[in-house]
């Protein structure tokens, strides 16, 4: 299995890890794999002056899990993302769907051999959201959302508008003057299709948030320490609240109105999730994973795998 990890938030700097990493050249911001990984390339491309996006179209020849591991600096990553894998009796199963991430939490992906994976990435700042929301209450509800740590990332599945604009992206050649301006011509109407019903859908719920931006802060602080290190004991609920400088209750309180769980219960999800993602690497014994993870003996840490995902770790790596 591939195992690709990185946490740039430069797609150039990304390019190049990829070149590296296959040992093959960027020709025209575009890598094509090696035969033996894939058959296909990935692209860089720029609309505008500042904002970049990553292409990909590619079919896999081998599985592989792709971790882009968290960083402080805070980008989103808006993706239009199309999945196509082999299915029973020879027929084909697509997956598809428009999301937006952010680069200060984890995102893995597992991808299967025989997998056709078609993807635009555009990644942007707060600045670049600005810009691109009309100023008022579109922009400021937006945005509210998104940099609100505990929300739910905004997925909808492809509908034939969103396919109608996918599909040219990956049909012209963005070398050209006309498969240029095709390409960068979609891809901004994509996003313009995403933001305009993200707002909608945040209109119609109502969305607030009681929790003030310098709380907000101060959350992500404590969220950093809390899953920086699964290997050492978890802080105690006062030593956070010292850290964020609020009293306890008011700590216990507005990260459950903001991640959704308890501060512990919070800390444990994420803990088996890192668990499951170095067994699906195959590169870790089950007693190196509970070592890894903080477990004084291997028995509760089998006890605390099969709790959260109702399987044993060894089914994992089988």
């Amino acid at each position: 299995m591939l195992n690709i990890t990185f946490h740039h938030t430069n797609y150039h700097d990304l390019l190049t890890f990829y070149s590296q990493k296959f040992a093959t050249p960027i020709v025209d911001q575009t890598v094509v794999f090696p035969d033996d990984a894939a058959i296909g390339k990935i692209q860089v491309i720029t609309l505008g002056e500042r904002i970049q996006c990553f292409l990909s179209d590619y079919t896999a020849l081998q599985p592989a899990i792709v971790h882009r591991k968290k960083v402080d600096q805070q980008y989103f990553i808006v993706r239009f993302d199309e999945i196509t894998e082999p299915g029973p009796n020879h027929t084909f199963i697509t997956k598809s769907a428009a999301s937006i991430t952010s680069t200060t939490t984890d995102w893995i992906f597992f991808e299967n051999a025989g997998a056709q994976v078609r993807s635009v990435n555009v990644m942007v700042d707060n600045a670049q959201l600005q810009q691109w929301l009309q100023p008022g209450e579109e922009a400021e509800l937006v945005l509210n959302y998104l940099n609100t740590p505990g929300n739910t990332p905004s997925y909808e599945p492809f509908d034939t508008e969103y396919k109608f604009l996918f599909d040219p992206v990956f049909q012209h050649t963005y070398t050209d003057t006309l498969g240029s301006f095709v390409v960068q011509n979609r891809i901004n109407l994509l996003l313009e299709r995403f933001f305009t019903r993200l707002y909608k859908r945040l209109s119609e719920e109502h969305f607030d948030t009681k929790v003030s931006v310098y709380d907000l802060e101060r959350l992500r602080d404590i969220e950093t320490l809390l899953t920086y290190d699964f290997s050492k004991t978890p802080p105690s609920i006062a030593d956070l609240a010292r850290k964020a400088a609020m009293s306890t209750s008011k700590l216990k309180q507005i990260f459950k109105e903001t991640y959704h769980l308890p501060i512990y219960q919070y800390y444990q999800k994420h803990r088996m999730n890192r668990a499951k993602a170095m067994l699906i690497s195959k590169k870790y014994s089950v007693k190196q994973i509970s070592d890894a993870i903080g477990y004084e003996d291997v028995g509760s840490f089998l006890k605390a795998y099969k709790k959260t995902f109702d399987e044993q770790p060894q089914l994992v790596t089988a």
